[in-house]
């Protein structure tokens, strides 16, 4: 049986959002793009992402690497599991962090035709890997169909108040998850 470790970008392997990264550098460099954005978004939110990653290199942004998934990350791989990369961030972005870690992902998965978070991500596990078929790790309410439908959630929770909500709403709903 094959081991599976799903792992999302923004907020999880990352400690950022790249799309609000990436909306604040149009904003404070590039403000004339921000009735395009509005159109964009009007269109999906991954047609949103899609433009900004267009417009906003990921050189260009700053970020943080989440050195407690890291380790999980390694130590998954050194166990034999399957590590991938599945995020709703633009596929621009998401390829880039493929392909800066490439030791450590044997695939990614991004927001192209669809925005893939929520339930549309939960899905696409299942389709892919099957119910219970994997583990996830994700860090916001949008990640609970995934930690629902995955045969162990990893849970990265912060000091901030919004991960104490976070962490109520899975013990509730009686999802097993281990903090990161």
């Amino acid at each position: 049986m094959n081991k599976v470790l799903c792992v999302d970008l923004d907020g999880t392997l990352i400690n950022d959002d790249l799309l609000i990264k990436g909306i604040t550098f149009i904003v404070k460099n590039k403000p004339y793009l921000l009735t395009a954005c509005v159109f964009k978004l009007l269109l999906g939110k991954h047609r949103l992402k899609d433009y900004v990653a267009s417009k906003v290199p990921i050189n260009l942004l700053s970020y943080k690497y989440n050195q407690s998934v890291l380790n999980l990350l390694f130590d998954k791989r050194k166990h034999g599991y399957k590590v991938y990369l599945v995020s709703g961030a633009a596929i621009d972005y998401v390829r880039y962090f493929y392909f800066s870690n490439k030791h450590l992902f044997c695939n990614y998965y991004a927001s192209n035709q669809f925005n893939l978070v929520g339930i549309k991500k939960a899905h696409f596990l299942n389709l892919i890997f099957g119910v219970g078929g994997y583990e996830y790790v994700g860090n916001s309410k949008d990640d609970i169909p995934c930690f629902n439908s995955s045969s162990l959630a990893y849970c990265v929770l912060d000091k901030r108040n919004k991960d104490k909500i976070l962490e109520k709403i899975l013990e509730k709903l009686l999802i097993s998850y281990v903090r990161v």
